[in-house]
């Protein structure tokens, strides 16, 4: 299914870094943009089935491949090369709307604070982390790490972000982004990534946010669910 609906778009080539990125568009050129933003581990083609209906409210929809993501070619990259890079695509496209989903919603969040001369009019986050420092912690929880590991870790982490772990947060990030007209954020319950505490800390953070609850839809099937089509028929502004 994501393949087909790549196959329906007109292909876009990026320079970034010693990248060649692929990106893909649909629609009329010359009508407001609907940038879509996928998580870490996805593509472009995660959001195939809300592209039609983006089409139908005359949006330009466009959205690239990260960097060792998708159809481009793998190569050493991090979280915060990707949301450089996104920061890139919000300066030249200057969407209406951005579609996040997962940690792509991190990206989009320090894309935005790199353009602080941008006006968002909507923000569509489906399923978003908190806070990266917890995240990490979560992660070692499962596996096990020693603290020495831990803090080499964090330690990385750090010196890719260029900002203390301490700070890659939404209560600290969120205040500093220019307001946004419309902000919806779309979580799952029971979500086995992200859990859905996560969704209702963030949206306390963000001003005139929605915060919208699903049941029993998965992490990643969630892209492709008929109540997110639903709701984003429902929601995005014309």
């Amino acid at each position: 299914m994501e393949e087909r609906i790549l196959a329906k778009s007109e292909r876009l080539f990026v320079k970034y870094l010693d990248f060649t990125l692929i990106g893909y568009s649909w629609g009329k050129k010359g009508n407001p943009i609907a940038l879509l933003i996928h998580g870490w581990e996805g593509q472009a083609g995660n959001f195939g089935a809300l592209v039609s209906i983006l089409l139908e409210k005359h949006y330009h929809v466009v959205a690239y491949d990260g960097p060792s993501h998708g159809n481009n070619r793998r190569k050493s990259t991090n979280m915060f090369e990707y949301a450089d890079f996104i920061s890139t695509r919000i300066k030249t496209h200057q969407p209406k709307l951005i579609i996040s989903h997962s940690f792509g919603t991190v990206s989009t969040q320090l894309g935005l604070l790199k353009n602080p001369d941008f006006k968002l009019n909507q923000w569509i986050i489906i399923t978003t982390p908190f806070s990266f420092k917890e995240f990490i912690f979560s992660i070692n929880r499962k596996l096990g790490m020693s603290q020495k590991t831990l803090q080499k870790l964090s330690e990385l982490i750090e010196k890719d972000a260029n900002i203390p772990l301490e700070e890659i947060n939404m209560e600290t990030l969120c205040p500093k982004m220019n307001p946004i007209d419309s902000v919806v954020i779309v979580h799952s319950e029971d979500d086995k990534v992200l859990s859905f505490h996560d969704a209702e800390r963030t949206s306390k953070c963000i001003d005139n946010s929605e915060l919208i609850k699903l049941k029993n839809i998965g992490h990643y099937k969630i892209l492709w669910s008929v109540e997110l089509r639903n709701i984003i028929n429902k929601k995005v502004n014309n």
